[in-house]
């Protein structure tokens, strides 16, 4: 800037990129009555603050997927399903359960997973008599907020064994 009277204006406004420490000089380049002068590089000293990182909100959630979809099975046999269990939040759930009303033995207690962790186990439901459609709930508990829960299905046919009619009778 030009020093005019006696009077130093402001500098122009400097706009920053990035976070850092930035160091100033002031020189100064005389006239008839002043000799010229710099300052020490180091006399002015800015740091710039990179801006606050906004916190992640939670965003707890959780999936279930029951395997197969459907199955034809005889009467008085044994439907097998494969559960996987997935956290896809982005925080630990803790007590972390499936049920699964019509195939009991499906039912489980899995614990804690941590974001993108899923487990998966074999189940089965034996002497089966009638077709069902079979729907497992997962749930599970984030940091703060309600338990969050999905479900997902599977259906099962059951039929009668094939019996082959009696043999034809000769006179």
């Amino acid at each position: 800037v030009t020093v005019s009277g006696g009077s130093v204006p402001d500098s122009n406004a400097v706009q920053f990129a990035t976070a850092g420490t930035y160091y100033w000089q002031a020189s100064y380049s005389g006239d008839a009555n002043n000799a010229a002068a710099t300052s020490p590089c180091t006399s002015e000293v800015l740091t710039v603050n990179a801006p606050p990182v906004p916190p992640v909100p939670q965003s707890p959630a959780i999936s279930i997927v029951k395997d197969p979809k459907s199955q034809a099975i005889l009467t008085g046999g044994t439907a097998t399903f494969t559960i996987t269990v997935k956290n896809t939040g982005n925080v630990t759930l803790t007590n972390v359960t499936v049920d699964d009303p019509l195939s009991t033995a499906c039912d489980h207690a899995i614990g804690t997973l941590a974001p993108g962790q899923s487990t998966s186990y074999p189940c089965k439901r034996t002497n089966v008599q009638h077709g069902y459609r079979n729907v497992a709930t997962a749930a599970g508990t984030p940091p703060s907020g309600s338990p969050v829960t999905a479900s997902d299905s599977a259906d099962v046919t059951v039929s009668a064994p094939f019996t082959p009619p009696p043999a034809p009778q000769h006179p």
